[in-house]
């Protein structure tokens, strides 16, 4: 079954905002955070603009000072000394979902330790992307990725991400679709005609965005959305939809064509969530 990118495909599961939530009950987004605090930064930044309740980095006490400057005052930044101590807090039980990967890339100090932090978040069984490094870091280590992925986990890469991963590309629909009849994971190739797909069966096509998202770190941002849709319980399939459709109308209403950078979707999100919020969010009845 294929089907266009569209509000009606998705409208039903999109989180509501209960009358009596708090900052947990709306979601806890985690991010594991790299050397590159532009990628920390754009998806945590993207995140509670679309509904998680609380988002926390996590990163090498290194990168400590550095990502609490960087990172918005709402965002909680933790670091950690070790990778054992990671693990440990990866396993936090207010952790609703998980981003990983953004960022990273071969030199960065946590490189070699990625695949096994990407693993212990798997190991948790909670909803979580796999973007950019954490895709990379498993070129050739398929056999130790595949049998820890679930049915909560989207991977989000590229045609060069793809390729590293899941082998050439002949026909994007066919390779897409190939690749989730292999594994439960739902995988969103990004691209010009952006391909959402889950069991080798289902497929949801998002035709229509702006080439000005052609830059780098809108898919930080995109990895944000998505990873705060999981958080707030959106089925995984749906919210990656979801995330790609706000992605491009962000990228429409910034309004600045190809001036557009990663950092000027954050304020159109915020737009976003202003003019769609009735659709995004049930505002509560109350007796006057």
């Amino acid at each position: 079954m294929t089907l266009r990118n569209a509000f009606d495909v998705w409208q039903s599961d999109l989180p509501k905002l209960a009358s009596d939530a708090h900052k947990y009950s709306r979601g806890h987004m985690v991010m594991l955070g790299s050397q590159g605090l532009g990628a920390s930064y754009l998806a945590t930044t993207a995140a509670p603009r679309m509904g998680a309740g609380i988002v926390t980095l996590l990163c090498d006490k290194e990168y400590l000072i550095a990502n609490s400057l960087k990172c918005e005052p709402h965002i909680v930044v933790r670091a950690f000394d070790t990778v054992d101590q990671a693990v440990e807090m990866l396993q936090g039980p207010t952790n609703s979902a998980f981003v990983i990967g953004p960022g990273f890339a071969p030199g960065d100090k946590l490189w070699d330790d990625l695949p096994r932090l990407a693993l212990a978040v798997l190991a948790t069984g909670k909803p979580c992307v796999l973007d950019a490094g954490a895709i990379t870091a498993f070129k050739g280590r398929a056999e130790e990725l595949f049998p820890a992925l679930h049915d909560k986990v989207v991977l989000t890469p590229h045609e060069g991400e793809f390729l590293r991963l899941f082998g050439p590309i002949e026909e994007r629909q066919s390779a897409v679709e190939n690749a989730t009849a292999h594994i439960p994971s739902v995988v969103l190739l990004k691209g010009p005609e952006t391909l959402i797909a889950q069991n080798g069966q289902e497929t949801i096509i998002n035709q229509g965005a702006p080439a000005c998202l052609a830059t780098a770190g809108t898919g930080d941002v995109l990895a944000g959305m998505i990873g705060s849709l999981l958080a707030q319980g959106m089925p995984p399939f749906k919210a990656a939809a979801a995330g790609v459709h706000y992605h491009a109308q962000a990228a429409i209403g910034s309004q600045l064509g190809r001036s557009m950078t990663a950092t000027d979707l954050l304020p159109a999100l915020i737009n976003i969530g202003s003019t769609l919020g009735q659709r995004i969010f049930a505002r509560p009845n109350f007796d006057l």
